[in-house]
């Protein structure tokens, strides 16, 4: 077959403009998300959970979601309708309220948090910043231990950093905290986002809304994406790793004071072990579990 470097040129220059595109887009982690509103993770009654259009799991499940009306109560497990997705979520003071991504909860018809010790109780999104991608829940936990945000010095490049979530549940399991280890890449926003950090800690799906810590066990963000590493490979464009993103903390205490949320702040003067950070981490981070109708 005869050489066409035209045609092997023009198709050169096509790879490459949809790898630079890819490149550069972000995927939000929580589930579901703008992207992927009708895939869902389906468990069904086999306990086998499988990947499937949202009106194809109603119809092997046969799910039946109620909406929760009044005081939410606990429950001691997870529910036996299955949740559509799941993010992650940060206890903020001693009354259970608990933050989150706005894209965590839009879709969701009922909301539930699951507490490692503490069960499952129902909540109500009870304020939202579309803009800025944060949600407030009301439940019933009643905990002294929520997260604390971090009031000084001013966040450093390069400062080692916790990410704590709630990813992958279908392969890290439903009710497993997880902890990833990284660094703040960047504190001047985003692709035109001012409000967001840049953080080299992984993050996945299931990671959106859970705290970011430095090594005070301070909060210094709450997850909300990372850039996607799916981008075709080509000879100058470089499959990105790590690029994590977060909202800050001066964005998320404006929320927070505009919607009368009382929270606490702490300075952060001696670093601990990363395991001393990760460890109550554990006692203020949650799972938010988004339901369907």
């Amino acid at each position: 077959m005869p050489d066409r470097p035209h045609v092997s040129a023009a198709l050169g220059a096509c790879l490459k403009s949809v790898a630079v595109v890819l490149a550069m887009s972000v995927f939000w982690l929580g589930l579901p998300s703008p992207a992927f509103a009708d895939i869902v993770e389906c468990h069904l009654p086999s306990g086998q959970t499988i990947t499937t259009s949202r009106d194809a799991c109603r119809d092997q499940v046969g799910l039946i979601v109620r909406t929760l009306q009044g005081s939410p109560g606990a429950t001691p497990a997870i529910p036996a309708q299955a949740p559509i997705g799941s993010g992650s979520g940060v206890i903020v003071n001693a009354q259970g309220d608990v933050l989150t991504n706005h894209h965590v909860v839009s879709r969701c018809d009922s909301v539930r948090v699951h507490l490692e010790r503490a069960g499952i109780v129902g909540a109500a999104v009870a304020a939202q910043d579309v803009e800025h991608d944060l949600a407030l829940l009301r439940s019933s936990l009643s905990t002294d231990n929520f997260g604390s945000f971090r009031s000084s010095p001013d966040l450093r490049l390069a400062e080692d950093v916790i990410a704590a979530g709630f990813p992958l549940p279908t392969l890290l399991g439903d009710a497993t905290i997880t902890a990833s280890f990284g660094a703040v890449s960047s504190v001047g926003g985003a692709r035109g986002r001012p409000y967001l950090l840049t953080v080299s800690a992984p993050l996945q799906r299931g990671s959106s809304g859970g705290p970011i810590l430095d090594m005070s066990g301070n909060i210094i963000g709450v997850a909300v994406g990372a850039l996607s590493p799916s981008a075709a490979a080509t000879s100058d464009v470089v499959f990105p790793q790590n690029v994590s993103f977060a909202i800050n903390t001066a964005t998320i205490t404006r929320f927070l004071d505009a919607n009368a949320v009382s929270y606490s702040t702490r300075s952060s003067e001696r670093s601990l072990e990363p395991s001393l950070v990760a460890e109550p981490a554990r006692r203020f981070t949650v799972r938010v579990l988004c339901f369907g109708d």
